[in-house]
């Protein structure tokens, strides 16, 4: 009986090592996959063209400009990041807008990892509050766009970076993590 367990532990020991080397091999192969949420005007698209190098995404103080998803992938030393700018998650009765927000749900169990933007000068809201419940067990980092701005976000999280797509503050933090 014992001789059979420890056949069977290294047995588990073997496919978890081949998991998580299958897992790093899909990653070298496709790329990281990088979800940006956040509510409407969070500064996600603007993230998404500061990264891609390029205005890749419409950027206006209209709320709800991007109602689809929008890909682009860049090089991070020689890992390929894939980033997917998503509609503004809020509640719509706009059709169009509320398949784009279905749609950015959908994707965050989909990602490697999920880039959750605050607007740090507007007040955290339930909406905020309910994206951040959203992406509980998933690998995640909250940004805190608009840093160049007064925050006025008292709530501090884990994993969060202070970032401005405006002054280029705190890439390079973003990139290192």
């Amino acid at each position: 009986g014992e001789k059979l367990k420890v056949t069977v532990d290294q047995l588990i020991e073997q496919l978890e090592q081949l998991i998580s080397s299958a897992d790093n091999g899909r990653i070298i192969r496709e790329g990281i996959k990088t979800v940006i949420v956040g509510k409407p005007n969070a500064g996600k698209s603007s993230l998404l063209n500061v990264l891609v190098g390029e205005e890749r995404a419409i950027v206006t103080d209209i709320e709800g400009t991007t109602r689809d998803t929008i890909e682009d992938s860049f090089m991070l030393e020689d890992i390929k990041i894939n980033l997917i700018d998503t509609a503004g998650i809020r509640n719509t009765e706009d059709k169009v807008e509320k398949i784009g927000v279905d749609k950015a749900k959908s994707l965050i169990s989909k990602a490697d990892i999920v880039l959750f933007l605050i607007d740090s000068s507007r007040a955290y809201s339930k909406e905020d509050e309910e994206i951040y419940n959203s992406i509980q067990g998933t690998k995640y980092i909250v940004l805190k766009t608009k840093s160049d701005l007064k925050s006025v976000i008292n709530k501090t999280f884990e994993n969060e970076i202070e970032i401005s797509t405006t002054s280029g503050d705190g890439f390079e933090k973003l990139k290192e993590r």
